[in-house]
Parts: C-alpha cells; structure tokens; sequence
C-alpha cells in the first residue's frame, strides 16, 4: 500500500471485495431458491384448491359451499404470491455502456452495489411471499375442514 500518495493498486483499496461477492452470491441464490419456493407453493395451493372447490360444487350440497369459497379464496391468495417477482439482476447493457472502459475492479465494486441493492429490495418482496404462502395454506385447511364439517352435516341431516 502507498501512504502519502496515489494509490496505484486498486486491489488495496478493496481487498476483500472477491470474498463479500462470493458471500453476496450465497445470500442471493439462497433469497431466489425462498422465492422459487414460495412460487412452486403457490401452485401446489393453487392445484389442491381447485380440486377441492370442484369436487365439493359437484356434490351440490349447499352445506359445503362455504368451503368451496374458501378453497377459491386460498386459489386467489396463492395467485398473488407468483408477482411481483424479485429483481433478478444487473442489466448487461447498460453495465457494458458504463464500464467498458472502467478499470476491472471499479467494474467489480459497481456490480456489487448494484446486486446488493436488489437482495435489499427483494428482501421485503420475498417476505411478502411467505406471508401470503401462509395465508392460502391456512384458507386451504379451513376449506377442507369446512368441507367435512359441511359433508357431515349433510349426511347426518338427510333423511332417507
């Protein structure tokens, strides 16, 4: 390192910055597989709700149509979870068009930046994802208790 003047190796000014892009690679590609996750949820909810809402209006019990509903509404609530998507990256062209000149480790630092804000703003992103996972699936299950709650009451109440 040079003291008292300019500093010639731009490595000095950022030693560590191959180590925090490799930890930084670790904590995106865990945030898109929670995302990824969320999503293939999303449409095992979606699947199960739909299938619960048709079998149950086949029936034509009216004791059941509250479950069904509430099957629709977890489908609904499911839906939600595949948008927005998180921010996925950096944009190549207009990388190429800032720095193509740029010294490689200015080019590195800017990346980095770049990255770490979007694993900022999807943190919220992908929480608001779990939240709403959480949200279909608890409809989903007072569907289905709904459902058999309604399909007993019915069996127990028809007179044959």
């Amino acid at each position: 390192m040079c003291y008292g003047g300019p500093v010639t190796n731009t490595n000095d000014r950022w030693p560590s910055i191959d180590v925090i892009r490799a930890e930084l690679d670790t904590e995106v590609a865990i945030q898109s597989q929670r995302a990824e996750t969320a999503d293939a949820r999303a449409g095992v909810i979606i699947g199960f709700a739909g299938a619960i809402a048709t079998l149950t209006l086949m029936t034509g019990t009216l004791a059941t149509l509250p479950g069904a509903l509430l099957a629709v509404a977890a489908a609904v609530t499911a839906l939600t979870v595949l948008r927005p998507k998180p921010e996925s990256g950096l944009e190549p062209v207009a990388l190429r068009t800032q720095f193509l000149a740029a010294p490689e480790l200015e080019v590195k630092k800017a990346a980095l930046d770049r990255r770490v804000a979007n694993y900022e703003k999807n943190q919220p992103v992908i929480a608001a994802k779990s939240a709403r996972i959480k949200a279909a699936l608890t409809l989903l299950t007072v569907s289905i208790v709904v459902v058999v709650a309604g399909e007993a009451y019915h069996l127990l109440t028809v007179r044959h």
